[in-house]
């Protein structure tokens, strides 16, 4: 294997030439756009163009006129067509910023379109928004109507007019009209007029082109084969005359001719440095800025530079869409931009192409496209791998590292003796000479996680090689002639399973990348730091552009500046800083203070002076956007080389022209919009054109959405914008597309600045200033201040005699009220008092009733009592008779207590309160007598002599409610039998007196007192006092014996002999009629 390995070596070195192939010379970019319909174009035919002064892109559709501002087209309104057949084949701006835009039918002369007729012109003022007919406006300065003009021509804002007399007129807005050729030439025969060289004219006439001084005398004629459709004028006095349609001239087929001043018509075309071109064949052409041609032919569209060199072809660099577009161009004049953006007609759409010159040589292989490494031999040749093997460039040996080679190489370095290091996925460091000869490989060491690659070779200054690879950080000792693990470093900044991606030396400390950080190390192999990294993250490329500034690639994080003495890192990143990509892969300065950064999408670079930057793509002129890990190389004279996934490059940044020479490309605000109450954006464009200022309130509450567009209609994408608001803010900020959202801003006055660039740098915009006016809080105003407090004193006074009449009406009303409710509240009161003494009366009716209901129980209860201690003496002395009478006596006091509690129950229910009385008549005698046995043997209990005097011969009726009757005098007997002494007596008495008939019950007891007395006649007073014997008493039975009496109209009369006895007389009415007796 080894032997067959060195044979493919040397047939590598033979067939090197064959193998690979090195293009280095300088190319060209294309950029390609169109504007259609999908942009906003109304209209399928584009008739005429127009770049305006202001940048603005105009397009002359069979439909409409159209203004694109590099966001949206927009249709400008005319008045509509006289007549179906003309044609929007005038567009012009004059000095005052104004479009004029005509419309013409051809008049045909024998076969041939020789001049317009009915021509209306309408001029439009972007300014304004208004829209002026040329016969009202200009018409009366001129002395001519628009239909007297047969043609117009525009050219470095002076318009010129052909009148149909033959009169040729120039206008400018700053002289208005002058004529510069009279019509006394041929003038029905002229069609078309263009400035030629000097104050010359180039006139179409029927059979002829001429020449014209200002005087009118002809001063070249030149027979043409058929009259012309355009007349472009060109450098150099030259003129291409455009034909309708393909005529035959000295054998060839011809679109257009080129005539010269003093000469006759040509095929060619002489650009200014010699160069001769053949245009005939072209329907379109333009003469760049820079000085070359673009030409539109049938089937391609042409780009030569200005030494005649062809540096474009559409069917080269977009093939396969030459026939759909290229043939559906109309005739006519190709225009440009500033910056060389071409600019033509197509039908349904305006292409544009951009075609540069690329500062980048390229360099591929035919066996594999991906380049990996780089390195510079010491003769000044360069070396580089691919993933197929390895190449050099041209101008270099042409023997590369051979092929030979299992794997590309990652990695290389200078060891001694020149000796050329190289490491990659093999497993093995490969060392060869300055001859490229394989002298001695190392391997790896090995791990247990699988192959090895080596990622990263370097040379420190004290000459050991380290190598860095995925299992840490290793070197090689040359004692045991192995590659050994660097064991310090691994363990301290624990790398064993870390990728080394990147070593370098800076004032003697090693610094190594990693997949964790940014590490320090002595040259000898110790660590310098402690375990943590001075930078985490994933480190591809790291720089030192001063002893505190270190610049770190990594990957997926951006671009790091780490400030060791301020422990300060500041990330740049795509979102931040507008980098192309968050993943670099080296960081190299020119000597401009610029930073070169290869990444995933494209090549940035950032200055370190201002911050500025800018990037360049496969448009640009790069083999691809995407770059490749360590696969970079700055050589000793600044020279860049990047390797990726197509091929490789290099170029001298130094050499570079960044700025342009030329005018800056215009920016200006394409749209201005504000929200209104529901959010949604209205258009306030036409509000910041005439103020020419933004506008804002304090607060979060309004805000300005601007948009914005650079007067270079290359695709959007291919733009980038930065803005700063000045008063605020000094430092760029990039933005993700041409639009910036202007809210929440303290008050104060700013300029909004806006820039924008070609991703790829070829020309940057003018810069935007916008004045910003935040208007101050109105509660910071003076005026807020001297109004505040007379409107307060205002609206005090206001508000005081407001409140007055208002509290002068509410106390009317409050006095009123109080007087309604007071009203309201006595008759509550009163009325609330009267059930208060109606329920006193009831409650004092109710606790009388109870007394009265207890002292009646009592009384019966005492005479059964008794009689029931009699009795019990009779039955003791067997007394047997006497005992049944007492039982008698017992039975009928029970049923006298039952009468009792019904009469009392009658007397409350029938009398009430009112003590309105149920009169009865009856016997008095009668009557008492049936109430005076049951006392008898209350009476023998006691030893109570009862002696009853027999009554008047007179009958005693008397009227009475007869069970209030029967209580007073059962209260009275059982009074006369409690207060009687043992062995006292109780005489009743009856008589007659006027119309009263009356019952006397004495009882020899104490007697009462003045007092008591006194208390019986008063409701509510009472006493009580024991019998004689101990009875209880309650002291209600006089005075309630009193008040039945007295509700009937008859009167107890009570006598007291204090120390003899009480006499109770009870009193009534007497009658004559008689009823039952009770």
């Amino acid at each position: 294997m080894k032997g067959s390995r060195y044979i493919r070596l040397l047939l590598a070195l033979l067939t090197s030439a064959l193998g690979y192939l090195a293009l280095s010379a300088q190319t060209h970019y294309s950029i390609q756009h169109s504007l259609s319909y999908k942009d906003g174009l109304y209209g399928a035919y584009p008739q005429q163009s127009l770049l305006a002064q202001n940048g603005s892109l105009w397009i002359y559709t069979d439909a409409a006129l159209n203004r694109y501002n590099g966001d949206r087209f927009q249709p400008i309104s005319l008045p509509p067509k006289q007549d179906p057949a003309q044609i929007n084949g005038i567009l012009a701006e004059d000095g005052a910023g104004r479009i004029w835009a005509g419309r013409f039918v051809y008049k045909t002369i024998a076969g041939a379109q020789r001049s317009y007729s009915q021509t209306e012109i309408f001029l439009y003022s972007p300014q304004t928004g208004q829209v002026v007919d040329f016969d009202s406006l200009l018409a009366p300065k001129l002395g001519h109507t628009a239909a007297e003009i047969r043609h117009l021509y525009a050219r470095e804002h002076i318009i010129y007019l052909l009148l149909s007399n033959g009169e040729v007129h120039a206008y400018s807005s700053e002289e208005g009209f002058r004529q510069i050729l009279n019509g006394q030439f041929g003038q029905s025969n002229r069609s078309i007029v263009v400035p030629g060289p000097g104050r010359s004219f180039w006139v179409q006439s029927k059979t002829a082109l001429l020449r014209l001084g200002p005087d009118g005398h002809t001063l070249d004629s030149i027979p043409v084969p058929c009259p012309a459709i355009a007349l472009q004028p060109l450098p150099g006095g030259q003129l291409a005359v455009q034909f309708p349609y393909s005529i035959t001239y000295m054998g060839e087929n011809v679109h257009q001719l080129i005539a010269k001043a003093g000469g006759g018509l040509s095929h060619a075309l002489q650009l200014g440095s010699g160069a001769v071109i053949p245009v005939h064949q072209g329907i379109k052409l333009g003469i760049s800025p820079n000085g070359g041609l673009h030409l539109i032919t049938p089937d391609d569209w042409l780009v030569y530079t200005a030494k005649g060199e062809q540096a474009f072809s559409w069917k080269t660099f977009f093939p396969g869409q030459q026939h759909d577009i290229l043939p559906t161009a109309h005739k006519g004049e190709i225009f440009f931009d500033g910056y060389g953006v071409a600019y033509a007609n197509f039908h349904s759409r305006v292409n544009v192409l951009l075609v540069q010159p690329s500062p980048f040589t390229i360099y591929k292989t035919t066996l594999g496209k991906s380049m990996r490494a780089f390195l510079e031999l010491p003769d000044g040749e360069l070396i580089a791998s691919s993933y197929t093997g390895n190449m050099a460039t041209q101008g270099i040996s042409p023997s590369p590292f051979p092929d030979s080679l299992d794997a590309p190489f990652l990695s290389t370095c200078r060891g001694k003796d020149g000796e050329i290091w190289v490491g990659g996925h093999y497993e093995k460091i490969l060392v060869f000479d300055q001859k490229l000869r394989l002298l001695r490989q190392y391997d790896m060491p090995a791990t247990s996680q699988g192959p090895i690659a080596c990622l990263s070779l370097f040379k420190s200054s004290n000459g050991t090689i380290w190598a860095g690879a995925h299992n840490g950080l290793h070197y090689y000792d040359p004692q045991c002639g192995e590659l050994r693990p660097c064991t310090a470093i691994n363990e301290a900044f624990q790398l064993h399973n870390e990728q080394v991606r990147h070593i370098s030396e800076f004032q003697g400390a090693l610094w190594i990348g990693t997949t964790k950080g940014l590490y320090a190390a002595t040259i000898d192999g110790q660590p310098k730091t402690g375990s943590q990294p001075a930078i985490h993250a994933t480190v591809n490329h790291s720089f030192w552009s001063s002893p505190d500034s270190c610049w770190v690639s990594t990957k997926e994080e951006g671009l790091l500046l780490w400030l060791p003495q301020q422990s300060k890192t500041t990330a740049y990143t795509r979102e931040k800083t507008g980098l192309p990509d968050n993943t670099i892969y080296a960081v190299y300065e020119d000597q401009q203070g610029r930073l070169w950064l290869p990444t995933n999408l494209g090549l940035g670079w950032l200055s370190t002076t201002n911050m500025d930057k800018g990037s360049f793509s496969k448009v640009s002129g790069l083999p691809a956007d995407e770059f490749n890990f360590a696969s970079s190389y700055k050589a000793q004279d600044g020279q860049l080389f990047l390797g990726g996934v197509n091929g490789a490059c290099s170029f001298q940044p130094g050499e570079y022209p960044f700025l342009p020479t030329s005018s800056e490309v215009k920016l200006s605000v394409a749209f201005l919009g504000r929200p209104d109450a529901r959010g949604e954006i209205t258009d306030a464009t036409a509000d910041f054109v005439s103020s020419g200022e933004i506008e804002l309130s304090n607060g979060t509450s309004t805000a300005a959405h601007v948009t914005f567009s650079m007067a270079s209609y290359l695709p959007k994408t291919s733009y980038q914008y930065d803005y700063r608001l000045e008063g605020l803010s000094e430092d760029w900020q990039p933005i993700a597309g041409p639009k910036v959202v202007l809210s929440g801003l303290p008050y104060g006055s700013y300029t909004l600045q806006v820039r924008g660039r070609l991703n790829e740098t070829w020309f940057e915009s003018s810069h935007l200033a916008i004045p910003v006016r935040v208007r101050k809080p109105f509660y910071l105003m003076i005026w807020f201040w001297i109004a505040v407090p007379l409107a307060l004193t205002g609206l005090g006074y206001g508000f005081s005699r407001l409140r007055i009449k208002h509290m002068s009406k509410q106390r009317q009303m409050l006095l009123q009220e109080v007087a309604r409710r007071t009203a309201e509240i006595q008759l509550k009161q009163q009325t609330i008092l009267s059930q208060n003494q109606a329920l006193q009366v009831l409650n004092q009716e109710k606790d009388r009733m109870m007394s009265i209901l207890g002292h009646e129980v009592r009384g019966n209860l005492f005479l059964i009592d008794q009689a029931t201690a009699h009795l019990v003496k009779t039955l003791e002395s067997g007394q047997w008779e006497g005992a049944a009478k007492l039982a008698q006596h017992i039975q009928q006091s029970t049923l006298l207590l039952f009468s009792t509690l019904e009469d009392l129950k009658t007397d409350y229910l029938s009398h009430g309160k009112q003590g309105v009385p149920a009169a009865s008549t009856v016997d008095l005698p009668e009557f008492a007598a049936q109430l005076l046995p049951i006392l008898k043997g209350a009476a023998k209990a006691k030893q109570i002599v009862l002696k009853i005097e027999p009554p008047p011969a007179k009958p005693l009726v008397i009227t009475a409610d007869l069970p209030s009757l029967a209580i007073a005098l059962q209260n009275i007997l059982v009074n006369a039998l409690k207060f009687t002494p043992v062995k006292g007596k109780i005489e009743i008495s009856y008589f007659v007196e006027q119309s009263r008939s009356a019952i006397r019950i004495f009882n020899s007891g104490k007697g009462l007192s003045e007092q008591e007395l006194a208390a019986i006649r008063q409701p509510g007073k009472n006493f009580s006092q024991p019998g004689t014997l101990g009875e209880p008493g309650t002291g209600l039975g006089l005075t309630f014996a009193h008040e039945l009496i007295s509700r009937q109209g008859g009167a107890l009369h009570i006598d007291s002999f204090e120390g003899k006895g009480v006499s109770v007389t009870l009193w009534l009415p007497s009658t004559t009629k008689r009823e039952a007796p009770f």
